[in-house]
């Protein structure tokens, strides 16, 4: 099947967007939820407003919150810093005790209630910003906030991460990081899809998501305020009934 004709199996892919909160992400996301080509939206609560959080919430789209460190880790809130940056950044702020598991734990307690605040009510699931609860440390803690604050989606992938048909540095990080999670989340039993993937895993390669058999469901992840990504899921994604 040709790529110009075809739709993303919304039986098999769970279509989520990040970032709603920072950038232009908001308004993109709010376009894509209201025309029912989302089932999933991570928000940042400390970059959302009250007005933007209703919004959102009328559209009907599940909303998970989306957990981040950009102030104990000194990066995360611009897409254009690098990776080696980005993991220069991390690795020092661990070390130094910056991001022990308490710390990480309060910085999250804090946006959770912040999240409750603007929704008035628990999260449908829950992730972190740049995938940080693969971090096995970090999972524990997110594994407990899931157990403390009630049941919801979890983004983890209970069979592992999906690339397609290449194997980018950013998955295959994260499947070695997965393994060590996996006995924390087994211990949870939460809900997640089968497979993670991230839809710019497959930049140049977008025809493998129509074509490669995946026996499960897919959490696929978008950017939205990436022009490219949103152009994308407008041309590709089916409204949903």
């Amino acid at each position: 099947m040709k790529q110009e004709s075809s739709f993303l199996d919304r039986e098999r892919f769970i279509v989520s967007a990040d970032d709603f909160g920072i950038r232009d992400a908001s308004s993109a996301i709010l376009r894509l939820a209201r025309a029912g080509k989302l089932d999933r939206v991570a928000v940042m609560a400390d970059r959302v407003s009250l007005e933007d959080a209703s919004a959102l919430s009328a559209t009907g789209v599940a909303i998970d919150i989306h957990l981040e460190l950009t102030r104990l880790v000194g990066s995360g809130e611009h897409d254009d810093v690098s990776r080696l940056r980005t993991v220069m950044n991390f690795a020092i702020r661990f070390l130094s005790g910056r991001l022990s598991p308490r710390r990480v734990g309060g910085e999250w307690e804090r946006q959770l209630y912040r999240f409750e605040e603007l929704f008035g009510r628990k999260p449908d699931g829950w992730n972190v910003h740049e995938h940080y609860h693969y971090f096995p440390v970090f999972f524990r803690v997110l594994a407990g906030f899931v157990e403390r604050h009630g049941d919801g989606f979890v983004r983890f992938g209970h069979k592992g991460i999906f690339s397609g048909r290449r194997i980018p540095f950013t998955p295959l990080i994260l499947s070695v990081l997965r393994f060590f999670c996996q006995p924390a989340f087994v211990r949870h039993t939460a809900p997640t899809s089968d497979y993670m993937a991230s839809f710019d895993w497959f930049a140049g390669r977008e025809a493998e998501l129509f074509e490669e058999e995946v026996h499960g469901s897919v959490e696929l992840v978008f950017h939205p305020e990436r022009p490219e990504e949103c152009r994308w899921i407008e041309e590709h994604v089916r409204t949903k009934s």
